[in-house]
């Protein structure tokens, strides 16, 4: 699938086009050697929020020692598509967080990994490292 950028400010668009979990996979790992080629994420810690009641993936400066978002530029991956696709935000928080799951054991995962220490945090709040 072909990510579309777009920037608003401090915070960096990626649109999506994925309509299943296949597409998803594809679209992180896009996403992922995209941000390690153009070092496009400063932070060293980074939080990826799930936010699926409005349908995006937000990458944000991270603090885990605070557990607290810090001031910097973020990346959103906006997911339109697979969002209006699934009944609820039940099935769309599956999809999209066991194809981070997958994809962060391929080669474009384990180079994010290599540069940044990921956490994952759902709307229920609960963070745990990648």
């Amino acid at each position: 699938m072909a990510l579309k950028k777009e920037h608003t400010g401090t915070i960096l668009l990626y649109h999506s086009s994925a309509i299943d979990s296949q597409e998803m996979k594809s679209d992180l790992e896009s996403l992922f050697s995209i941000i390690v080629s153009e070092s496009i994420i400063a932070a060293q810690q980074t939080l990826l929020f799930l936010d699926a009641t409005n349908g995006h993936l937000s990458f944000l400066p991270y603090d885990k020692i605070s557990n607290q978002t810090i001031e910097g530029n973020e990346l959103w991956l906006l997911l339109k598509d697979l969002w209006n696709d699934n009944d609820n935000s039940y099935d769309f928080e599956e999809i999209v967080s066991d194809s981070l799951t997958q994809v962060l054991k391929t080669s474009a995962g384990i180079r994010i990994l290599e540069q940044h220490e990921l956490f994952f945090q759902d709307e229920m709040g609960s963070t745990v490292r990648l």
